[in-house]
């Protein structure tokens, strides 16, 4: 919060993944750091819009994908909010919606931004874990278990995790990625669904910068990506 208020917010949000904790939300390697940089420093106008040549060749596609990671949280504000309510309260979420709705997205944002309150308050941020092993070290902290697992056993280790909760001191919440069937009265579910046409823009916009969009491309990039974050990141 107070890192927002004294810079951009494209530059606070670099930092803030500069800075990351999670090693899988930040920048893989030096390149891809530069390449998350560019259109930050585009935007203070530090380097002009055209693509600039201090690194050779063009960023890779490691590079692409951490750059696509860095950018700002666009669309699906209402599931956003109902994710961060819920783990504010230490509640339990079910995430649920088809592979490439940007479901492992919308739980970093929802981590990161209860990280960013918890320090600006002068409390201890929860610990992001995403295994049931993992979360046996951290028993005296609080904690957010993150499980991804695969059908067939999804619903054993929801119901373990629920137990291990259970018995914890410690505040605890648990979110799972999964489908739908997985719903039960101790969770909330939180749904994504497909991006509406503003956010969809504004997404390929960022995205694509500094190529123009234009219409054939926005329907090209809304057919192939059916309108869902996580698979026009992964196409771009």
């Amino acid at each position: 919060t107070l890192l927002r208020a004294l810079v951009r917010p494209a530059l606070a949000e670099l930092i803030a993944s500069l800075l990351d904790p999670d090693p899988a939300r930040r920048p893989s390697d030096g390149e891809a750091a530069y390449f998350s940089a560019v259109p930050v420093a585009q935007e203070l106008s530090v380097l002009s819009r055209k693509d600039p040549a201090l690194l050779g060749g063009g960023p890779s596609s490691e590079a692409d994908a951490a750059r696509a990671r860095t950018l700002p949280f666009v669309g699906q504000g209402a599931q956003l909010g109902a994710l961060s309510a819920a783990l504010g309260r230490q509640g339990d979420v079910l995430v649920t919606g088809p592979t490439g709705a940007g479901r492992s997205r919308l739980v970093r944002e929802a981590v990161r931004r209860l990280s960013l309150e918890a320090v600006a308050e002068g409390r201890a941020a929860p610990t992001l874990v995403r295994s049931l092993e993992g979360l046996a070290m951290l028993a005296e902290v609080p904690a957010i278990l993150w499980l991804e697992p695969p059908a067939e056993v999804a619903a054993r280790e929801l119901s373990a995790a629920l137990r291990v909760k259970a018995l914890r001191a410690t505040s605890l919440s648990i979110v799972v990625e999964g489908e739908a069937a997985l719903a039960q009265p101790a969770l909330t579910q939180v749904a994504l669904t497909a991006l509406d046409e503003d956010s969809f823009r504004e997404l390929c916009a960022r995205l694509l910068a500094p190529q123009p969009l234009t219409a054939a491309l926005l329907a090209a990039a809304r057919a192939a990506s059916q309108g869902y974050a996580g698979r026009l990141c992964s196409l771009v």
